[in-house]
């Protein structure tokens, strides 16, 4: 079985969305939609740094936050 990390995972979200989105334009089926908007990629890490954190935004994530989360 592959591995494959959070980012690369991130990649393939959002181009299958990108390409979901591009089909419906083309078939000008959009318009049935009165919103519509990517799934936001939300990554939650044991490991984080400028570099960790600026990679994630890059890759189309929209928020990455580090383990332990308290919701308080």
């Amino acid at each position: 079985m592959p591995e494959i990390d959070g980012f690369d995972v991130c990649s393939q979200i959002i181009a299958t969305q990108s390409a979901w989105f591009d089909h419906l334009r083309k078939k000008q089926e959009i318009s049935k939609f009165k919103t519509y908007r990517r799934c936001p990629v939300v990554a939650v890490t044991a490991f984080m740094d400028d570099e960790v954190y600026n990679k994630g935004l890059s890759v189309g994530m929209k928020e990455i936050m580090a383990k332990p989360v308290s919701l308080e």
